[in-house]
């Protein structure tokens, strides 16, 4: 943790989600995708999938009503345009 810490200049402000996301946005990789529950910092309980869980509601999750808010939607397009993604 300490290495991702130091390598993503992940910190409080920001917020580790928020700082995880910029790296994936940011590196060279050809493809990035992060899952809308990560844009929204949802916990372990919107997770879509357990694998080796056969069932489970696995492939189930959906976003609810209102939770894409404006600022979220500029944030997620700034991104996007400052990465080139």
């Amino acid at each position: 943790m300490a290495y991702a810490k130091r390598y993503l200049g992940l910190n409080d402000e920001e917020g580790y989600v928020n700082g995880i996301i910029r790296g994936g946005m940011s590196s060279v990789a050809d493809l990035f995708v992060a899952q809308m529950q990560d844009w929204l910092a949802l916990g372990g309980e919107s997770r879509m999938n357990v694998p080796g869980v056969l069932g489970h509601g696995n492939w189930c999750w959906r976003m609810l009503p209102g939770a894409l808010t404006d600022e979220l939607a500029d944030h997620i397009a700034a991104m996007t345009a400052m990465y080139s993604r």
